[in-house]
């Protein structure tokens, strides 16, 4: 049951990170990204 529970924790994780990263990469690209590069004076909010 332990097994069942680690295993099942560890897949939430791999898609909560995918859900975080992956998505927004695949719907817009590398740009999805660049915001986090620049300084918050230069961002435009």
């Amino acid at each position: 049951m332990i097994t069942f529970a680690l295993v099942l924790a560890g897949l939430l994780l791999a898609f909560s990170a995918f859900t975080v990263v992956g998505v927004p990469y695949l719907v817009m690209g590398p740009r999805a990204f660049e915001a986090f590069g620049q300084p918050l004076d230069l961002q435009d909010l």
